[in-house]
């Protein structure tokens, strides 16, 4: 035995290699487990399925014309970003899916008056309904493979860390609830691209990066908090003229042809999306103070917009190596959290995701982790009624007390993660570096050169 050999097999359990093979079959029992608990719980929830399958169902059968058209009256009507739409189309016609059933040819008619409306009643009839929502699920293999290209920029990379990972993604809460909850798989779908353009930025494919961040954005917007962590984290000049070449052909490919085949209202339906709400669910300090209306709607997107920018002026001077770029994910999804006006489970998704990939890359995962899933488990069940409700807690005052727990903890548990990873990390040097510096930035700037993982603190 060579000595190579000897050190992998007195290595961690976690860090010893594993196979591409194995890695394969790890990442398919992953995924049938992700499906098994999510059918096997509470089934896949049809709720907010209005602003994504009508627009795709319209789209795979070549009424583009009609697919941003909502019903009458109804003008802010909230359609999802194209991104989810646009895949659900394509797996429609590729599945040919609702072939059996005949189309409704009118729904073109009368300037598509009806055609969200059609669409959305023979879309939703069973079986077709259940086929249509069951596609959401394959999301789950790009939140995965999204988390794996960042986990492959660390230590991590190529070992047993990588089937923790997969393991911990399947039984994920807000991964099961993005369906049990609400119909949401266009979050899953975001999360996994914007986690895939930070393992770019680590790798310094800076193109990639702005390619992939219009891809996450166009997806579900709220994933703007952490692109302007990736932004702000650019090392220089170069790297930012290539990621906005990359952010322009992406906006390109995917806005022109849809402009051309849906009309221009896909724009707004790119930039806003599913971001115009209702009033602010009961357990909220919006509506417990009894704000509502455009109020509520200003403080839920000013106020995160707002706590990022504060984050980003305190990390002016900090490189952030892979911990550090997660414990600021985990800041602003945190902050996100604090002003959000609908405190549903899945809106936990981008939080434990990361602080999965925190604990994987540590080799440590946090108690208060477990214990914050947990209670949003217990939160979740309550709210929907699937648990039975204590007699001596009213159901109008139970979610607003378990905010009072879930939201501290969690800011508590991300800028614990922050400031870890941050305290050790050299400040950076104040200088504008020439066009002509390489694309990777210097070792004592926190970062090593294209290509080259660097090591967590």
């Amino acid at each position: 035995m060579n000595g190579r050999e000897d050190s992998t097999n007195r290595a961690p359990w976690a860090l010893r290699r594993a196979s591409a093979g194995a890695t394969g079959v790890v990442f398919v029992v992953s995924f049938i487990v992700f499906i098994l608990l999510v059918e096997r719980t509470w089934g896949i929830n049809s709720s907010d399925s209005g602003t994504v399958l009508p627009t795709a169902t319209l789209w795979a059968h070549g009424l583009g014309a009609c697919a941003l058209v909502t019903p009458a009256g109804a003008s802010t009507y909230p359609l999802s970003g194209p991104v989810f739409p646009l895949l659900d189309a394509l797996l429609q016609w590729v599945l040919r899916l609702g072939r059996s059933s005949p189309f409704p040819a009118h729904l073109a008619a009368h300037h598509c008056a009806n055609a969200y409306s059609g669409a959305f009643t023979w879309v939703t009839t069973v079986p077709l309904g259940n086929q249509e929502l069951n596609v959401g699920l394959v999301t789950w293999p790009v939140l995965a493979l999204g988390a794996l290209s960042f986990l492959r920029t660390t230590p991590g990379s190529h070992t047993r860390s990588e089937w923790l990972l997969l393991g911990a993604l399947a039984l994920s809460p807000g991964a099961v609830f993005a369906f049990t909850d609400y119909y949401h798989p266009e979050d899953l779908l975001a999360l996994g691209l914007l986690l895939a353009c930070a393992g770019a930025l680590r790798r310094a494919h800076y193109v990639a990066v702005g390619f992939i961040g219009v891809l996450a954005f166009a997806s579900q917007q709220n994933v703007v908090l952490a692109l302007l962590v990736i932004a702000s984290a650019l090392p220089h000049a170069r790297a930012v003229r290539r990621a906005a070449l990359g952010s322009l052909m992406c906006a390109l490919v995917l806005e022109v042809p849809l402009v051309l085949w849906s009309g221009p209202r896909i724009l707004s339906v790119t930039l806003v999306g599913t971001g115009l709400t209702d009033n602010p669910a009961w357990g909220t300090w919006m509506a417990q103070l009894h704000l509502a209306g455009s109020s509520a709607l200003w403080i839920s997107r000013a106020g995160p917009l707002l706590a990022t920018a504060l984050l980003l002026a305190w990390l002016r001077r900090r490189p952030l190596s892979a911990l550090g770029l997660l414990g600021a994910f985990e800041v602003v999804f945190t902050a996100r959290l604090v002003f959000e006006e609908n405190l549903w489970g899945y809106y936990g998704l981008a939080i434990l995701t990361c602080w999965t990939l925190t604990g994987v890359v540590r080799q440590r995962l946090e108690v208060g982790v477990v214990v914050w899933a947990a209670l949003l488990v217990l939160n979740t069940g309550l709210d929907n009624g699937l648990f039975r409700l204590p007699p001596t807690l009213a159901h109008d005052e139970r979610v607003w007390w378990f905010q009072l727990i879930l939201l501290p903890l969690a800011m508590i548990l991300s800028l614990r993660d922050l400031v870890t990873a941050t305290s050790s990390t050299p400040r950076r040097r104040e200088r504008r570096p020439s066009n002509d510096e390489p694309t990777g930035v210097s070792a004592t700037a926190g970062e090593l050169p294209r290509g080259t993982p660097s090591t967590p603190e």
